[in-house]
């Protein structure tokens, strides 16, 4: 049985809720794309999360894993969006 993860600390508590308003607000831009340009918008979010770890010199199986939870996650708040009507589905 695994352990239960410790508390974050205040430091990793803002870096998680840096990151939660981050993909919140990437995806409601993405949204404001018309529907066929909304894979070209997560694709650009790819690259650039790609070539800013590529500049800090960031690669690691970490590293990958977060960012394909951020787009994952980024994913699945445009989905949300769509789903409550936040977005029009016909741009």
């Amino acid at each position: 049985m695994e352990e239960p993860l410790p508390d974050p600390t205040a430091t990793q508590q803002a870096a998680i809720e840096a990151s939660i308003g981050s993909a919140q607000r990437i995806a409601m831009r993405i949204v404001d794309l018309p529907k066929d340009k909304r894979e070209a918008g997560i694709e650009f979010v790819r690259r650039n999360y790609v070539d800013a770890l590529e500049k800090f010199g960031i690669d690691s199986e970490q590293a990958h894993a977060w960012l394909e939870s951020q787009i994952k996650g980024i994913r699945s708040l445009i989905s949300e969006i769509e789903a409550s009507g936040g977005a029009d589905r016909e741009q």
